[in-house]
């Protein structure tokens, strides 16, 4: 698509982005339900699809919940975050789809910034998770967090540069410089977005197709939230 897509086209992938899993969600319990006999490594595996596709629904589901909550932090949750600890714990939260493309999610550095615990891990989440998405077998995620800066790079199959200054646009997937078959409702990015400009500070992107994506983010030396 070169265009944000119309809200029926959203419409149109986003039940297309929650039925493909909950099809094969139906499908693997029924047969749990219904074949006798299972060995306990059949019986895994079923149970290993169900939680990978359930997963992926609720990845979808967030997202779409998360353009309503477009708004300014309350002062009552800033906190002081670890974005260290909060990488490590989205690392952990993406193993199951690391292990499936033999990724390698490297997370060095070390920032502490304050804000609200959930902004950050959605702008840790959507970036990481976008890195993975988009990367190779094989390859790598580094997450590199210096001074009061925060870069998520990975080796994947990148961007091509006439898609780079709309990828931040709500509904917008390159998908003609990405997976074909990679899917999703274009939400990621813009939400990333979202939460940059709230704490008042800047993202930039480097990417090149077939070589993999450097995404920066930016934050100011004392944001309005710190200094409230």
């Amino acid at each position: 698509l070169h265009d944000a897509l119309p809200i029926c086209d959203f419409v149109d992938n986003t039940s297309h982005e929650l039925k493909s899993p909950l099809t094969s969600i139906l499908g693997f319990a029924q047969m749990l339900d219904e074949e006798e006999g299972l060995s306990p490594e059949k019986r895994k595996a079923y149970i290993g699809y169900i939680l990978q596709d359930a997963t992926r629904m609720m990845a979808v589901i967030e997202n779409i919940l998360l353009l309503q909550k477009d708004t300014p932090p309350k002062a009552d949750d800033i906190i002081e975050i670890d974005l260290r600890q909060t990488a490590e714990e989205v690392r952990q939260s993406l193993l199951p789809q690391c292990q499936e493309h033999g990724i390698h999610i490297m997370v060095e550095g070390n920032l502490r910034l304050c804000a609200r615990e959930q902004d950050m891990w959605d702008l840790l989440r959507n970036l990481m998770a976008n890195a993975v998405h988009y990367g190779r077998q094989g390859g790598y995620v580094q997450v590199s967090l210096v001074n009061r800066e925060l870069s998520v790079r990975d080796n994947g199959i990148g961007i091509s540069s006439e898609h780079l200054p709309r990828i931040f646009e709500k509904f917008y997937r390159a998908d003609a410089a990405r997976k074909e078959s990679a899917g999703g409702t274009g939400l990621g990015l813009s939400i990333v977005a979202g939460i940059v400009n709230r704490y008042g500070g800047s993202i930039h992107v480097d990417s090149t197709l077939g070589e993999g994506s450097c995404f920066t983010v930016f934050f100011p030396e004392e944001s309005a939230e710190e200094s409230a």
